[in-house]
């Protein structure tokens, strides 16, 4: 999940980014408080969904954002990791279990960089192209 005035990539730590009014009326309050009162609104910019598939002997890694309706993947196959089955048990651990920082591209039909940080601390870099026609 990531808010409008949100510069820069910070581990999140959910696949699944899901936000309440609740949660965001308290974070604007604590942040009016700490403003010496000056009003803040924070105001949902994205709200993703991350996933990996093994297929066929590829991985596809995608991510939709269902604010702005857009969706990205990549396809790494075995020219990219010799053992693409190990490596995809890998990458999965890191979508599921790890930390998750996006930082979402600032014009259409740019790339979405994904880092994944696993529990066991390597780090995954994703750079996924737009997929627009392909959403889930």
């Amino acid at each position: 999940m990531a808010y409008q005035d949100q510069d820069e990539m910070g581990y999140g730590g959910q696949q699944q980014g899901y936000c309440n009014n609740s949660n965001i009326d308290n974070q604007n309050q604590n942040q009016n408080q700490q403003n010496g009162g000056k009003k803040v609104n924070k105001v949902l910019a994205h709200q993703y969904s991350l996933k990996a598939v093994l297929d066929n002997k590829q991985v596809t890694i995608f991510c939709s954002d269902s604010v702005t309706n857009k969706s990205w993947k990549i396809v790494y196959t075995e020219n990219d990791y010799q053992d693409i089955e190990n490596e995809y048990k890998s990458m999965k651990a890191a979508i599921d279990y790890g930390q998750i920082a996006c930082k979402f591209p600032e014009y259409d039909g740019g790339n979405l960089i994904v880092k994944c940080q696993q529990p066991n601390g390597g780090e995954y870099e994703f750079s996924l192209p737009s997929d627009d026609v392909d959403s889930f």
